[in-house]
């Protein structure tokens, strides 16, 4: 049986006091439920997780069963909800658990809502296109003021600021952030730039040239005196606007091709021709991708005998 643990940092204040007062009416502060009995949170922030943590995360609620509880919530129907956890919740139906330690709070849909993005937010491998999500949603949920914002979340009020600036970037711009093309420097940088077009020519330049962000901190600095960018950056790129049907479309595309693989997948173009990249961070996810495909993924002992016969040549 798992140990009563803290509820971690991600949890905001504002419902801390709330939430300690309806575990400490329990003996335990923690239940056992049925898990057929609890559903996911259709209003879960983080859209997907990568197969490898939740493969990982399995393994060890397999020998060690589930160590520290989640957070749900009651609903109609003698249910209950994933209010935090839902990455520990989905390691467990995975592993085939009958019942699930969890922590049974009384939340509103709001309050919910506020726990599970702060929660998100706290997460190490939170891109930042996704924090921003997060923040602006805390910020529109609750009516706050940025300064308010940053208390709330115990982060910086400048980088509470600058997380949410990246927003008024083009949606194509906050794609190449999330797959990982350009990191939030650049997209700050960008922001330097006030014309549409010359951003998205700048961001094109940026890929085909490997910018570094100092760079485009120069070419910020050029619009701003000249009010067009350096010769250099006439690198064309789309102009062609996505119909809201089309795009809607191809978002759903991705969001599949994301469940399905388990990590970023990155899609430019349309219905008609375009291009999917799949992101992987570690040469496991990159197994994974591959057999799922139906292809040899024995590449570790390839690589291994690759490098090897090389170093005997030098």
């Amino acid at each position: 049986m798992p140990s009563p643990r803290g509820l971690g940092k991600g949890l905001d204040a504002l419902f801390q006091e709330k939430i300690t007062r309806d575990v400490e009416k329990k003996d335990t502060g923690y239940v056992e439920i049925d898990i057929t009995q609890i559903e996911p949170n259709p209003d879960q922030p983080r859209k997907f997780f990568s197969e490898e943590s939740i493969d990982e995360l399995s393994k060890s609620i397999k020998s060690q069963g589930l160590l520290q509880p989640i957070l749900v919530r009651p609903i109609k129907g003698n249910r209950y909800q994933v209010v935090a956890g839902e990455r520990r919740y989905t390691a467990c139906k995975k592993v085939g658990l009958k019942k699930v330690p969890a922590i049974i709070v009384d939340l509103t849909d709001e309050e919910a809502l506020i726990v599970a993005l702060v929660e998100n937010l706290h997460r190490e491998d939170l891109n930042c296109v996704e924090e921003a999500k997060a923040l602006k949603q805390i910020k529109e949920s609750l009516a706050l003021t940025q300064e308010e914002l940053s208390t709330k979340v115990g982060k910086s009020r400048s980088h509470v600021a600058n997380s949410l600036r990246l927003l008024n970037l083009e949606e194509e711009i906050l794609d190449g952030m999330e797959r990982g093309d350009i990191s939030a420097g650049h997209g700050r940088a960008l922001l330097g730039i006030d014309s549409s077009e010359h951003r998205i020519m700048a961001y094109h330049t940026i890929l085909k040239k490997r910018l570094s962000v100092r760079d485009v901190e120069k070419i910020a600095e050029y619009w701003k005196r000249k009010k067009h960018l350096p010769s250099y950056c006439n690198v064309k790129g789309s102009k062609k606007r996505q119909d809201p049907s089309q795009k809607k479309i191809m978002d759903n595309i991705k969001s599949n091709f994301q469940n399905f693989f388990g990590v970023s997948i990155g899609i430019r173009g349309s219905i008609e021709s375009g291009s999917i990249s799949i992101r992987y961070s570690s040469v496991s996810e990159l197994k994974a991708i591959m057999k799922k495909i139906g292809l040899d993924d024995n590449i570790g002992e390839n690589v291994s005998h690759e490098t090897m016969e090389n170093r005997k040549d030098t």
